[in-house]
């Protein structure tokens, strides 16, 4: 099942009360949440109904046979073309539990495709509109190879270390600009599926304040 959530809340107990699945309440089955999508992130989550879906899908994340792409608006002018960052990335937790991503040799494979797909202007500076295709799942990945290539997402309050580069995106867009567009896989009986999610109201409301220049 394919849900989502309008409201600030924690997605489980958000689809313990809009469905009634049997997965959804049991603890061991990540109350049928088969994957994450970071804090800011908007779109699609997949949500198995009983434990053997549930066993599944997480098997087609861990195997990447989940294809996931996403919209992200970034700092910079994005070439023409395909392009892939294909670099390892290592993720640790501080003593709060708080995740850091960082690119490092020791770190686990990882590669990012992305290609530009709109260019814009907001006070002067370039931006550009990229979709990106996730060729591995590792914590924070877009945002973290698209600041290693010199493309920052907008209002990126974790991975853009230039405070007055955020403070100035923070007066047009309130959130991070990552939104999962599209997610397709191959349910256990074969029939695929497909789910085309648009840009939500306020990253729509935020891209549509920008100059279109391409």
């Amino acid at each position: 099942a394919m849900v989502g959530s309008p409201w600030p809340e924690v997605l489980h107990a958000w689809a313990q009360a809009a469905l009634e699945y049997p997965a959804l309440t049991e603890r061991e089955c990540g109350y049928g949440l088969t994957h994450r999508l970071d804090v800011q992130t908007s779109g699609p989550v997949i949500v198995a109904k009983d434990r053997a879906a549930f066993v599944f899908m997480r098997l087609l994340f861990q195997t990447d046979w989940v294809n996931k792409e996403y919209l992200a608006l970034v700092h910079g002018r994005v070439p023409d073309g395909k392009h892939t960052i294909d670099a390892r990335l290592k993720t640790v937790m501080d003593e709060r539990g708080s995740s850091w991503t960082s690119v490092a040799h020791d770190g686990r494979s990882a590669a990012t495709e992305y290609v530009c797909v709109g260019r814009y202007r907001k006070g002067g500076e370039e931006l550009s509109l990229v979709r990106v295709k996730l060729l591995s799942g590792r914590t924070h990945q877009i945002r973290v190879h698209m600041r290693h290539a010199g493309y920052p997402l907008v209002t990126d309050p974790k991975y853009n270390d230039d405070a007055k580069m955020f403070g100035q995106d923070r007066h047009w867009c309130r959130r991070n600009f990552l939104h999962c567009a599209y997610v397709a896989f191959e349910e256990e009986g074969g029939r695929r599926v497909e789910v085309d999610c648009p840009l939500p109201p306020d990253l729509k409301m935020a891209l549509d304040s920008c100059t279109q220049v391409e």
